[in-house]
């Protein structure tokens, strides 16, 4: 079977994490590496995919400046979301070429392998019909917990996923999520309460790891 290289950065930078990002991707398209998967969590950020337009901010961005929060445009796919401490974020550096050169499928795939992840912990995760991404459902309404949006250069992925484990959520009301106006936007912990620890946070990220590997079929 293939084997995936892991990369646990911890907390860093956005600008790190891009720069980082695109030497693994340059380094797997010159096969001087196996496919690999980067964890880490960043500091304050919001990026905006290629989907985004002018409107996706609620507050000015001297507001956003003044608490310290950058503002990247970037390649993937999607539109604005928030980044920071308490998040957990994945970045698979996989060749396509090598498994299956299908990006909606290899979507579909990271979003199994967070619902796996997810229930794993005792939560109750869903997925919407034309939505990315996965969702919490109380009572009629549904709150996102994670986030996916990639981009791929010569058939090698980059950018991924995010899942709020116990980061703060404010940042997400100064924004339009996703272009979803009115998103509720919810956490782990938020969803636990008192059934969350640290140690939990911890097992989570290792049933991440252990699910990617099962649903890509890594060794």
């Amino acid at each position: 079977m293939k084997s995936l290289n892991i990369v646990d950065q911890g907390l860093i930078n956005y600008t790190e994490g891009l720069r980082l990002q695109k030497q693994l991707v340059q380094d797997r398209i010159d096969k001087k590496i196996n496919d690999t998967l980067v964890l880490c969590e960043h500091s304050p950020v919001i990026t905006l995919g290629r989907k985004s337009g002018k409107d996706e901010f609620l507050v000015p961005k001297k507001f956003l400046s003044d608490k310290k929060i950058d503002i990247f445009e970037i390649e993937r796919g999607g539109e604005a979301t928030y980044h920071g401490p308490g998040q957990m974020i994945g970045y698979p550096i996989i060749g396509l070429l090598d498994t299956t050169a299908d990006i909606h499928k290899f979507l579909r795939s990271i979003e199994t392998t967070l619902l796996f992840s997810l229930k794993e912990i005792g939560l109750k995760p869903v997925l919407r019909k034309g939505l990315t991404g996965i969702w919490i459902k109380k009572q009629d309404n549904f709150e996102k917990l994670a986030f996916i949006g990639i981009s791929a250069k010569k058939w090698v992925t980059y950018h991924g996923f995010s899942v709020n484990i116990d980061c703060d959520l404010q940042p997400f009301s100064w924004i339009i999520p996703c272009g979803m106006k009115g998103a509720k936007i919810t956490s782990i912990k938020e969803c636990l309460g008192a059934g969350f620890t640290l140690k939990l946070k911890k097992e989570f990220k290792n049933k991440v790891i252990k699910n990617f590997k099962k649903i890509f079929h890594y060794a």
